[in-house]
C-alpha cells in the first residue's frame, strides 16, 4: 500500500519524486482505476470542487487540451518531478505530474498551495470500477 503524501512538498524538491498522493480510501463508494493497468487510483467520494468546479478543461503552453476532474486524494498516485508554480492552471498552486503508482501512467498533477492541496486528474486516464474495489489487476 502506498503511504499519503503532502502535495505541498518543498517548493522544487525533487526527492522521493514517486511518493503517493492522499489518503486512505473510503468504504462503498464507487472506484476509480488507471485505464493502462487497472490500478486503484482514487473514488468518486473524493472528488471536490475547485474554483467553481471538479471539472476544468485547460490547454498547456504546447497546445494540448485537457478535461481534468478535481480530487481532495488520489491514494493510488504518485507524485513526479519538480513542483513548480510556471503555467500553473489554478492561481497560487504550484504543480507537478500525477502518475500511477503502479504502472507510472501519467495521470494528471498535483496542485499545492500554503493552505490547500488537490489533484487534478485526466478525465480519459481513468476507468470506473466495481463499488468497495480496491487495488485492480494484479
Amino acid at each position: 500500500m502506498l503511504r499519503a503524501l503532502d502535495v505541498r512538498g518543498p517548493q522544487g524538491s525533487s526527492e522521493g519524486s514517486r511518493q503517493a498522493m492522499g489518503a486512505v480510501a473510503k468504504g462503498d463508494t464507487p472506484r476509480l482505476l488507471c485505464v493502462v493497468c487497472g490500478h486503484w487510483i482514487t473514488s468518486a467520494a473524493d472528488r471536490i470542487e475547485v474554483a467553481g468546479a471538479h471539472e476544468h478543461t485547460f490547454a498547456n503552453p504546447h497546445g494540448f487540451v485537457f478535461r481534468i476532474g478535481c480530487f481532495g486524494a488520489a491514494p493510488g498516485c504518485s507524485a513526479v518531478g519538480v513542483q513548480t508554480a510556471q503555467f500553473s492552471w489554478f492561481a497560487g498552486y504550484a504543480w507537478r505530474a500525477a502518475v500511477c503508482g503502479k504502472c507510472g501512467a501519467h495521470l494528471g498533477w498535483g496542485f499545492a498551495a500554503p493552505d490547500h492541496a488537490f489533484l487534478g486528474l485526466i478525465a480519459g486516464k481513468l476507468v470506473d470500477g466495481p463499488v468497495g474495489a480496491r487495488g485492480g489487476k494484479g
